[in-house]
């Protein structure tokens, strides 16, 4: 057998082992300085060989997981954006389907009945995109679509809401007069092809949210000029799940337009605390104050 290090080497013998020296005594036996430098370097490419096969299979296991993830991520968007991609090569018939059209083809009544999930960040992200998959990014009125803001200035979360669905409550007390929601993620929709295209882009489920949370609005307010101020508007954040109280109940809504004192997006009026509202209370909206356009225009 034989064990070396730099300098020496033992070789076992019958007598038992005897310590050879280096330089002096390969003088004297060149076979085996030949041989021990080829086993010093047979040992030393194998040993590099095991480092690089360890390392290259660690870098190709963790590309293969990227890779899945990756995948994951894009077939997980895709599958509620692209849900209805057949339908856009052969049946158009949707294109001149009214409201009532979609609620059956969606079988909306049906998902209606269920307890709906309230919806996390990710899905909030796939509305978005599905949006501006639709308009040209110049007409985009949500913002970053990846970003995880929403529209709402105070702390609050999205939960059920007994006998009505989903609901947004505040997080915090809130006093009268404060700013609530911005609608800076809220998509809005020149004309009837857009908004029907954007349904056809997401699953039944979601398609079906959006027939419920969507609203027309006047942009102009007191304008005639409906060509160009009148548009859908859907909210594509929690500011969906808010809950009607009317003039009675509701306390969020907009400030007289002389107090208005902040920036609006996409010029939709801002909404604010008509009251106080404590923290676990339900914050309900004034639906008929920004519902406030006509569906037949853009026929539905």
């Amino acid at each position: 057998s034989i064990k070396y290090s730099h300098s020496d080497v033992t070789m076992g013998t019958d007598n038992g082992d005897v310590a050879l020296r280096g330089p002096i005594f390969y003088r004297k036996h060149p076979q085996l300085l030949a041989f021990t430098a080829m086993i010093f370097l047979i040992f030393s490419v194998w040993e590099l060989n095991e480092k690089y096969s360890d390392g290259n299979q660690a870098q190709t296991k963790n590309n293969n997981i990227q890779d899945v993830n990756d995948t994951n991520i894009v077939s997980s968007s895709k599958r509620q954006i692209r849900g209805a991609s057949d339908e856009f090569k052969g049946n158009e018939e949707w294109r001149d389907y009214s409201r009532g059209n979609f609620l059956e083809k969606f079988d909306c009544e049906e998902l209606w009945e269920k307890e709906n999930p309230v919806h996390d960040q990710e899905t909030w992200k796939r509305f978005r995109q599905a949006y501006e998959s639709v308009v040209e990014s110049s007409d985009s009125t949500v913002g970053d679509t990846l970003a995880d803001f929403d529209a709402f200035t105070v702390k609050h979360y999205a939960s059920q809401s007994p006998g009505k669905g989903r609901g947004v409550y505040a997080k915090e007390k809130i006093p009268s007069g404060k700013l609530l929601y911005n609608f800076s993620r809220s998509a809005q929709f020149k004309d009837g092809k857009s908004f029907r295209e954007f349904l056809m882009r997401l699953d039944n489920e979601l398609a079906c949210d959006v027939l419920q949370w969507s609203y027309v609005i006047n942009l102009g307010e007191d304008s005639d000029d409906i060509e160009n101020d009148l548009r859908i508007v859907c909210d594509l954040d929690e500011g969906s799940f808010c809950n009607n109280g009317g003039h009675k109940h509701g306390n969020m809504g907009y400030a007289s337009s002389d107090t208005e004192k902040f920036p609006r997006y996409n010029r939709m009026r801002p909404l604010f605390a008509t009251r106080d509202i404590e923290p676990g209370e339900e914050i309900l909206c004034k639906y008929g104050e920004f519902s406030n356009g006509d569906w037949e225009h853009f026929g539905f």
